[in-house]
C-alpha cells in the first residue's frame, strides 16, 4: 500500500533515514551495549517500523522524475500526489481505469504481475524520453519487495 505523503512530504520522510541507519548499527541482542532491555526493545520496534515503511525508498536521494504505477485504482493516492507535483505518471491501465489521470497509459492487465515485468523495457524508454535520467519509482517492485520480505520472515 502506498504511504500517503510519500512524494509531497519527501523532504520530511528523508529526514528519518539517518535514524533508520543509526538503528541498523545497533546490536539488539547485546545487553552490554549500555542500553536497558526496555530501551533496546523500543528501539527495535522503531527500527522495524521505519524499515517496513522506508526500506523501499532508502536509496532515493530525490523525488522521482517519473512515477510507474501498476493499478491506478488501488494506487490513487500516489497518482494524485504525482499530479500535484507535476511528476509524469506511466501506468498499466485495465478497462476499469481512467486514462485521463496518467500521462503515459499502457493498455494491459493490471492484475497480472507478468504484465508489469514485460512492460518494464517500455517504461525505461518512456522515462528516457521524459528525462535524461531514467529514475522512476516502481510501485510493483515495492509491493513485490514487501511480499518477499513478509514470506521470508514467517
Amino acid at each position: 500500500r502506498w504511504l500517503g505523503g510519500m512524494l509531497t512530504n519527501f523532504g520530511t520522510i528523508q529526514k528519518r533515514m539517518p535514524r533508520l541507519k543509526e538503528l541498523e548499527l545497533i546490536n539488539f541482542d547485546d545487553t552490554s551495549s549500555g542500553y536497558t532491555k526496555k530501551e533496546l526493545l523500543m528501539m527495535r520496534r522503531e527500527k522495524d517500523k521505519l524499515d517496513s515503511v522506508l526500506s523501499g525508498i532508502r536509496d532515493m536521494a530525490k523525488v522521482p522524475s517519473v512515477l510507474w504505477v501498476i493499478d491506478t485504482k488501488k494506487e490513487q493516492i500516489a497518482v494524485d500526489e504525482a499530479r500535484k507535483l507535476g511528476i509524469p505518471v506511466v501506468a498499466i491501465l485495465d478497462s476499469n481505469c481512467d486514462p485521463d489521470e496518467v500521462n503515459f497509459p499502457i493498455p494491459g492487465n493490471d492484475d497480472n504481475a507478468s504484465t508489469a515485468c514485460s512492460t518494464m523495457p517500455d517504461v525505461n524508454c518512456i522515462s528516457r524520453e521524459i528525462t535524461s535520467k531514467s529514475s522512476y519509482l516502481c510501485i510493483a517492485c515495492l509491493l513485490r519487495y514487501y511480499k518477499q520480505k513478509s514470506t521470508t520472515s514467517d
